[in-house]
This record gives structure tokens, sequence and C-alpha cells, in this order.
């Protein structure tokens, strides 16, 4: 029984070191703050919602790729990932970023649909 019982036991305790990241807590060095990365995520929303509408536009494609946001916001691809990574590990902080993108983007197409009314009321 004791031969049975002690490679269980080894097992055990390996699955559950072996899976713990000990320095799991520790923010990245280029952690994008949540303000800017608000902005990030409602320019790549913006930034898809305009190559799916013509997405044969080979300008469009070039000056709104990803390349544009890097300039924009001085930042790069790993630091995005390293930042999205780090985030989603707190639910709360990314559930705040996310609310903050979509009421950004709700407010733009409120604001877009009110031009649009109006500019159907002035033609009738």
């Amino acid at each position: 029984m004791n031969l049975i019982l002690k490679p269980f036991f080894c097992y055990v305790i390996l699955i559950l070191f072996g899976c713990n990241n000990f320095n799991n807590d520790k923010a990245p060095d280029n952690l994008i703050e949540p303000n800017k990365m608000v902005n990030i995520l409602v320019d790549i929303e913006l930034l898809r919602s305009i190559k799916s509408t013509n997405a044969s536009d080979v300008y469009k494609e070039n000056a709104l790729g990803d390349l544009y946001l890097y300039k924009k916001y001085k930042v790069d691809s790993l630091q995005i990932v390293e930042s999205k990574k780090y985030y989603s590990k707190y639910p709360k902080k990314y559930l705040v970023i996310y609310k903050s993108v979509e009421n950004r983007l709700k407010f733009m197409k409120d604001s877009l649909d009110q031009i649009m009314d109006s500019k159907i009321d002035k033609i009738e």
C-alpha cells in the first residue's frame, strides 16, 4: 500500500508546484497604463470596422494597419500583448478598461447617429 501512495503523492506535488508561476503578480516593465490601453483598444476596434467594410483596398490596409497604432501610441506588438496578458490576470481591472472602451464606442455611435438624423431631417 505504501508503494502505491508514494508515487501518487509525488505526482500530486509535481502537478501543484509545476503548474504554478511564482512571478505572475509582477507587472511587466513596459505595461501600458489603463487610459492609454482604452485608447488603443478603441482604435483597434475602429480599424477593424474600417477594414471590414472594404478589405480589398490595399491603401487602406497599409495606412490603417498595425504600424499605424504602434506609431500613434509609441508601443510595439509585444507591449500590447504583455499588457493584455497582465490585465487578463486581473478581471476587475480589465473589466473597467473594456467598459470604458464600450462606453466610448457607444458615444461615438450615438454621435454619428445624431449627425445622420440631422442630415436626413434637413433633406426632408
